[in-house]
């Protein structure tokens, strides 16, 4: 979700508009980096579990800054950002991007979000699945979700064999090993029990298996844990890396267990990358992946599924390599960048054609 947001500000045409990042909470990494270019990005600094303060704050601003366009990226920024647009007295036009919807969603939220639904000019789904989705769960007709995917920065043509080695080197990882890794936050939703339970059958027919897990979260103690428990000693946890394009050629096979996902930046760097993906069959995932031309899915959860998935791309290196080729040339054709940004651009301008919020 940040990155959609850095990429925004990034990639729009100088001149065209002009755009500040709020954060209701504290900047962290990518909005220092933001910041550190010289771009706008403030924190709002909210502080409670319902800060009501924030609502008038925003409406503030939004008078001062004068906005024409208030895009918020989650749930909690489009009640607090929706609420302020409409206490500004500004005909601000509001766009809500879903990147994902939580599970088990409360009635009363749901029926908050109808309510900021009909406050709000345009909303965008990053996937089918999730549009569908929400369409179902706040009563919206067709007309009132678009649906814009991910994109991504997508520079020079598929890494080879020396760019693999570089990244091994960077991550201290032999050239012999065949490496599965995974890109993302360690928590619940990501469900990295199952990559290291299959992988640890999978090391039973593949023992130059090596497991790399990129990110930080609140499972990262516990999964070190498992891994040990599992017999996957040698699964390396690198933390937070800015370099991700950088490391990803080192991965034989990009490894995505989620229970959920919207649209997977992570998967659309991996693709982007050349690499073999083996991701589960959930959310957008099946809009990315299709399933033996560009690379493998499996029912969520399915651990024996997983491993046998695994184990069989481990051993065929001619397999990953055509997984990868299609996998990179599909992402070119649909998920680069500045079509995504294009079609923001789009919105932003047809809400504020529109007469009225919701129309």
């Amino acid at each position: 979700m940040e990155s959609v947001v850095a990429a925004l500000m990034r990639h729009v045409p100088p001149g065209l508009h002009e755009s500040s990042v709020w954060c209701l909470e504290d900047l962290e990494a990518l909005g220092c980096e933001l910041a550190a270019e010289g771009r706008a990005v403030v924190s709002l600094n909210k502080r409670r579990r319902r800060d009501v303060g924030l609502f008038i704050g925003i409406a503030r601003r939004i008078r001062a800054q004068q906005v024409d366009v208030l895009h918020c990226h989650d749930e909690l920024a489009w009640f607090y950002g929706a609420v302020g647009a409409r206490l500004s007295a500004r005909q601000v036009r509001v766009v809500m991007t879903l990147h994902g919807r939580r599970a088990g969603i409360s009635a009363r939220h749901q029926l908050e979000q109808r309510l900021l639904a009909s406050w709000t000019s345009s909303i965008v789904s990053v996937s089918e699945f999730l549009r569908r989705q929400v369409m179902s769960e706040l009563g919206l007709a067709a007309n009132r979700v678009t649906t814009i995917a991910n994109g991504i920065e997508i520079a020079g043509g598929r890494p080879g064999p020396e760019d693999s080695r570089r990244a091994r080197r960077l991550l201290g990882l032999p050239d012999a090993a065949i490496v599965a890794g995974s890109v993302g936050e360690l928590s619940t939703v990501k469900n990295l029990d199952v990559m290291l339970e299959a992988a640890a059958i999978a090391a039973q027919s593949c023992p130059s298996l090596r497991v790399v897990l990129v990110g930080d979260g609140a499972h990262r103690e516990r999964l070190i844990q498992k891994a040990g428990a599992l017999g996957l000693r040698d699964v390396l946890f690198t933390g937070v890396r800015r370099d991700v394009a950088a490391v990803l050629p080192a991965f034989d096979l990009y490894v995505c267990s989620s229970d959920y996902e919207g649209i997977s930046l992570a998967i659309l760097e991996a693709m982007a990358r050349g690499r073999a993906i083996l991701a589960t069959e959930v959310g957008g995932n099946p809009e990315l992946i299709e399933h033996g031309v560009n690379g493998v899915l499996v029912p969520k959860g399915d651990v024996p599924a997983l491993a046998r998935e695994m184990t069989r791309l481990a051993g065929d290196a001619s397999l990953r390599e055509r997984l990868g080729h299609e996998a990179h040339a599909r992402v070119g054709r649909q998920y680069g960048i500045e079509r995504m940004i294009e079609r923001y651009l789009d919105v932003y301008a047809g809400c504020v054609a529109r007469a009225e919020p919701g129309r």
